[in-house]
């Protein structure tokens, strides 16, 4: 583990403490949906620009790939959300597409949890890839810096996966906002002989909210 492990985990926990700090002082508008009154809708889109990707202990070189995704408000603080994601390098990539029931239970703070299937391919050795389902828990937190950004963050862990996002969106017209945000996931034996497909890196997109 080491201290760059511990100064990333630090670095997680600090910034869900100050979203949860500052979220009862106000309530955020941009991405992500924070608002589950029934017909209330998000839509995003974007790209994955990894800085790494690693199947077992073996960096592959780095492709760019794409993410979308959406959130329905149910009503009574209860949301539907689906997510399609992508992690591509050179030897293999991942695709996971995940459904989550979310709730929230205080003004910025959403519990959720859901089901994802994870597709591993490697694009080197015909038929080393697994598809696996696995259920996961996680929180979603999002607070406005009045006249300037959102932060938000999402924390997820699962049986054979997790993963953390951390971001901020800016509205850029009306019901548009422009969205950056740092990820890491984590599959667990994605490949055969049990290998891991990790990947972290940057997304940039666009989140339509009605």
């Amino acid at each position: 583990m080491g201290v760059i492990t511990i100064t990333k985990k630090f670095g997680a926990a600090l910034t869900a403490g100050i979203i949860l700090a500052a979220c009862f002082g106000s309530v955020a508008q941009a991405a992500p949906l924070s608002n589950y009154d029934a017909g209330r809708f998000e839509i995003h889109a974007g790209g994955n620009i990894p800085n790494s990707t690693e199947t077992g202990n073996h960096k592959m070189r780095k492709k760019n790939s794409a993410y979308f995704g959406g959130t329905v408000g149910l009503g009574s603080n209860v949301g539907l959300n689906y997510k399609w994601d992508e992690l591509k390098g050179r030897l293999a990539r991942m695709r996971a597409q995940e459904v989550n029931l979310m709730y929230r239970f205080i003004p910025c703070v959403s519990f959720y949890a859901g089901y994802l299937n994870a597709d591993a391919k490697s694009t080197s050795w015909r038929g080393n890839g697994y598809r696996r389902n696995s259920a996961h828990v996680g929180l979603q937190a999002d607070v406005n810096v009045p006249e300037l950004f959102d932060v938000w963050a999402n924390f997820a862990y699962g049986s054979k996966h997790n993963y953390y996002e951390i971001g901020l969106s800016k509205p850029i017209i009306p019901n548009i906002d422009f969205d950056v945000s740092y990820y890491h996931q984590k599959y667990d034996d994605a490949l055969r002989g049990d290998d891991t497909f990790k990947g972290r890196g940057i997304k940039v997109g666009l989140t339509v909210k009605i």
